[in-house]
């Protein structure tokens, strides 16, 4: 809210041309369709009737459509072990929706990806999600963006969750994050 606020303000100092009135609007624009899906990020993790691995992944997919379909690249979702109407925790639900989100959101932003994996398992006791890239991969100086919360972020959610977390890249050079999550009691239904 605060970065629309930002931008409307900038937007009315501005010397009153077409085109930086059009380029200030487009930004308040996008930040304020940013803010309402992080609202409804948020509106639907805290929902009790979404509990279930299937509306997980109907959200997860929801997502993927949002991002990738417009930049043409296709995309995968599975899930492994998963029955589904098993019950999640609203911690256990956001968390993961989250890693996943920030990790197709880095993919799609830093990667030069042609086609984006996803998949929800469960397998050994734990809950696993895998994000990974398939394509030309990244540029030659590609690493996990600096100066930005993701990564920790991502590493706290797993924490949270006495889980672990690794983002690092794969043979090809593409990046691929991984969410381990012991499925442990209070955690699942």
């Amino acid at each position: 809210m605060i970065r629309i606020a930002g931008q409307a303000e900038f937007t009315r100092q501005m010397p009153p041309e077409p085109a930086s009135t059009a380029t200030g609007l487009g930004r308040i624009a996008a930040a304020s369709r940013d803010a309402i899906a992080t609202l409804s990020d948020v509106g639907w993790s805290l929902d009790a009737r979404q509990e279930s691995v299937d509306t997980l992944l109907s959200r997860m997919r929801e997502q993927l459509l949002h991002l990738a379909a417009p930049l043409g690249l296709t995309w995968v979702l599975t899930a492994d072990g998963l029955p589904p109407d098993l019950r999640l925790s609203p911690t256990v639900r956001q968390c993961v929706y989250l890693v996943f989100q920030k990790s197709i959101t880095n993919a799609v932003r830093h990667g030069r990806l042609a086609h984006l994996v996803v998949e929800l398992a469960r397998a050994s006791g734990a809950l696993t999600l895998t994000v990974g890239e398939e394509g030309a991969g990244p540029g030659p100086s590609f690493s996990w963006p600096v100066g930005g919360q993701g990564l920790r972020n991502m590493q706290q959610r797993a924490h949270k969750l006495g889980g672990t977390l690794t983002a690092a890249p794969g043979p090809s050079g593409a990046w691929k994050v991984v969410l381990t999550v012991p499925m442990g009691r209070g955690w699942y239904s």
